[in-house]
């Protein structure tokens, strides 16, 4: 599937308005979701450039020829997986949990995305997410560690991670630059096999 030159349609954040706690189903995404997630990954990479590494004018900027391929063998094979939250049909929010690589790496996994739509904060989206992607790892027999970072103007993320047992073991000053301010990236990790500590 190819995607269109422009950005996808402006989310209207006016949707969900009306109802207070919609109907939520989730499902691990396939390449068939493609268009939808590259929309809501835009989405959260302009909302919140202080979040994210990539930037929303590179990732708007990557071959929409590249994107399918890439869902395909980067976000979800080989236990790397995005799952995704839909309320009314479309997806309104997702995660993705991406495993190292290497062979003596492989007992970890990075958590490189969360993102609920705005229309949904503060209904536990997010929690519900992060909850089923946790389980999802551990049912990995070889899976023990579940790493992430957050930056440091992002404090109701860290509270949320914190409550679902996310310690943090360092941090990296000035990890992200916009425009004339730095961020600093805290990380944090999780136990999620039995071998752990």
């Amino acid at each position: 599937m190819i995607f269109a030159d422009r950005d996808p349609e402006p989310r209207n954040d006016q949707r969900l308005s009306l109802v207070r706690r919609p109907a939520l189903s989730f499902r691990m995404l396939t390449a068939e979701d493609e268009l939808a997630f590259r929309a809501l990954r835009l989405e959260a990479l302009r909302r919140h450039p202080e979040a994210f590494v990539p930037s929303y004018e590179e990732e708007r900027g990557t071959d929409p020829e590249v994107i399918p391929p890439r869902l395909r063998s980067d976000w979800m094979t080989g236990g790397n997986f995005i799952l995704g939250a839909y309320a009314f049909g479309w997806l309104a929010g997702a995660v993705g949990v991406r495993r190292w690589p290497r062979r003596k790496q492989r007992h970890k996994a990075t958590l490189w995305l969360i993102y609920t739509d705005p229309a949904l904060r503060g209904q536990g989206v997010g929690r519900k997410l992060l909850e089923q992607a946790i389980d999802q790892c551990r049912k990995d027999p070889e899976l023990e560690l579940l790493h992430l970072s957050v930056g440091s103007e992002s404090e109701a993320a860290r509270v949320l991670y914190i409550s679902l047992g996310f310690q943090p073991y360092g941090m990296e000053p000035q990890a992200m630059k916009l425009e004339d301010r730095y961020i600093d990236v805290e990380l944090m990790t999780l136990p999620v096999g039995d071998n752990t500590a």
